[in-house]
This record gives structure tokens, sequence and C-alpha cells, in this order.
């Protein structure tokens, strides 16, 4: 504990007292599950299951 220099040297009573605990805020979860949603084309939709194999052949079929 620092104390004031002029408290310094001398005995001094020290009170604690308790104060009302603050409700702590939780703000609700956020999530960006649907954000792209407008972006959605569903004429792609059928196709995910191969974009990554389309994609790795398109890049590496040269070699």
């Amino acid at each position: 504990m620092n104390l004031p220099k002029q408290f310094w040297g001398q005995q001094v009573e020290v009170i604690v007292l308790a104060t009302p605990a603050q409700e702590a805020h939780i703000s609700p979860k956020k999530s960006l599950r649907g954000c792209l949603h407008h972006y959605t084309n569903p004429a792609f939709i059928e196709r995910e299951h191969e974009a990554w194999q389309d994609a790795v052949k398109e890049k590496y079929d040269h070699y």
C-alpha cells in the first residue's frame, strides 16, 4: 500500500469498505453465419462438392 509521505512513520488505520458489485455487461455472441448470403449463386450450389478438385485440376493440369 502506498501512503502519502505525510503519514510515513505514523500509526494509521485502514478501513476497507465493500462497494456494490457492478453487473458485468455480457454482450451477445455475434455470428457471421449467413452474412454472405446475398452473394450466393444458386447455380453453383450443386457444383460445390467438386469445387476443390476443379480448382486443383485447373491450377496444376498444365504440368
